[in-house]
């Protein structure tokens, strides 16, 4: 009988243990930031020759779905180029805000929300450190008259 205990008391510990060390299921799901409007920054590739990409998203959420466009610039030849313009679609899950290319698949990342601003890590052709602030709350800014 000791022995029936003893393995329930040890099942019963590695059961409470398991389950603390996840992450509560409220938490992966409750949308604590909202990232509609218009964000612009940069996209720094940490190295030696470190090169910085503009960067311009227009994000549109409902509830924890966002959907959006992203817009890379860069400097080429003939001054500043597009390197790229794609649309986006992601998920806000507590202040987390992840993204992919709806079309290519080479755009990507997880930033964290905090107000207007947003940083994190990204992929545009390479992994990338992002830091974008909000200047806009709507996703496309009213035109001029």
């Amino acid at each position: 009988m000791n022995t029936w205990l003893h393995l329930i008391v040890v099942a019963a510990l590695s059961l409470v243990s398991a389950c603390a060390s996840r992450p509560d299921w409220i938490e992966q799901t409750l949308v604590t930031a909202d990232v509609t409007g218009v964000w612009v920054g940069q996209a720094t590739r940490p190295s030696a020759h470190a090169s910085v990409l503009e960067v311009r998203l227009e994000l549109e959420q409902s509830g924890s779905k966002v959907n959006g466009h992203l817009t890379v610039m860069g400097a080429g030849s003939a001054g500043v180029d597009t390197l790229k313009s794609e649309p986006i679609e992601g998920t806000v899950a507590g202040d987390i805000f992840s993204f992919f290319s709806q079309t290519k698949g080479s755009l990507s990342g997880r930033l964290t929300v905090a107000g207007d601003d947003m940083a994190g890590v990204g992929t545009v052709m390479i992994q990338r450190q992002f830091s974008l602030r909000r200047i806009s709350p709507s996703p496309r800014p009213a035109s001029q008259p």
